[in-house]
């Protein structure tokens, strides 16, 4: 078994993974891992169902056993994940009879102590600005949970190795672990907030497709429904019509290009999907209030010193 217990300050230095929330950046820092857990270890009021402000990622990776969490107990099989919450009721010794596990306790904090009280939930949606759900435990796949024990490990072996790479490795690792829950414990929304996955089919295409000679009839074919019905329920979903949204997109697109490539203003024009340089000079200028020349020298101009 391997194990680390935070014995030093947090150190707000390395900025890896950090949490803006409420006006306020709140940085990691790692408590405690235990890596192939098999027996209880610790203070013996743990031993019990408790509470507390920190985060809890625990996998269990070998034998059966069983945990209580908010007063339920749950059984776990190998695979099994559990996130716990700042403030939720758990236990993971009383009922762990056989079971081998690895986990990570850690939260998140400001300089001056303050500690975020997120749900593990949202604190994944703040992660990623992702619209999930994560369910409080789950079983995965082997492959899943064995990847998860290693970046426990991983974390571990940062946390102790006290070097000068120390934190910024550890919240590196940390956020890998994040990640990985993810996209290996949560739930995505089929659609948009309700939208008719037809019009998302749409827009996507639009974005694959912006510099192309897109043409409503060859949308309205994509999506099934009649132009007039496509034009008004793009409207309603996503606040302007289809070309409207890709005229925009080859906008954005000529301004990336102008601040970040020496691309003369005709080859600009037609990677965006116009042939007719003067016509997208208007565009542009109408657009931004610039003409692409002026946009590019604005874009580039360094403050003079005062």
């Amino acid at each position: 078994m391997f194990r680390y217990v935070r014995s030093q300050r947090t150190d707000f230095s390395a900025q890896a993974l950090t949490i803006y929330y409420g006006q306020e950046c709140f940085y990691p820092c790692v408590h405690h891992t235990a890596v192939g857990q098999d027996r209880p270890v610790g203070q013996v009021e743990t031993f019990r169902e408790h509470r507390h402000n920190l985060y809890h990622v625990v996998v269990y990776t070998r034998s059966q056993g069983a945990f209580s969490l908010e007063g339920t107990v749950v059984e776990a099989v190998p695979g099994t994940v559990v996130c716990v919450s700042p403030g939720q009721w758990h236990d993971f010794v009383s009922y762990r009879r056989q079971s081998v596990y690895s986990e990570v306790t850690f939260s998140f904090e400001t300089p001056s102590g303050r500690l975020l009280d997120l749900s593990f939930e949202r604190l994944l949606q703040e992660f990623t600005g992702l619209t999930l759900t994560l369910r409080p435990w789950q079983v995965i796949s082997p492959d899943k949970a064995h990847h998860l024990d290693s970046l426990i490990l991983r974390i571990t072996d940062h946390a102790k190795s006290g070097s000068e790479t120390a934190t910024y490795c550890c919240q590196s690792s940390l956020a890998s672990l994040l990640d990985a829950l993810v996209w290996s414990c949560t739930e995505f929304p089929r659609s948009l907030s309700g939208t008719d996955e037809r019009l998302i089919e749409v827009r996507q295409f639009i974005e694959k497709h912006y510099a192309e000679p897109i043409t409503v009839d060859e949308l309205a074919a994509l999506a099934g429904m009649s132009k007039g019905y496509l034009f008004r329920a793009f409207k309603k979903a996503f606040g302007q019509p289809p070309l409207t949204y890709r005229q925009e997109l080859r906008l954005e697109a000529a301004k990336t290009l102008l601040r970040a490539t020496s691309l003369r203003c005709r080859e600009v024009a037609r990677r965006c999907g116009c042939d007719n340089v003067q016509f997208f000079c208007r565009l542009f200028r109408r657009a931004t209030g610039l003409t692409p020349g002026q946009y590019r020298r604005q874009s580039i101009a360094r403050p003079t010193d005062t």
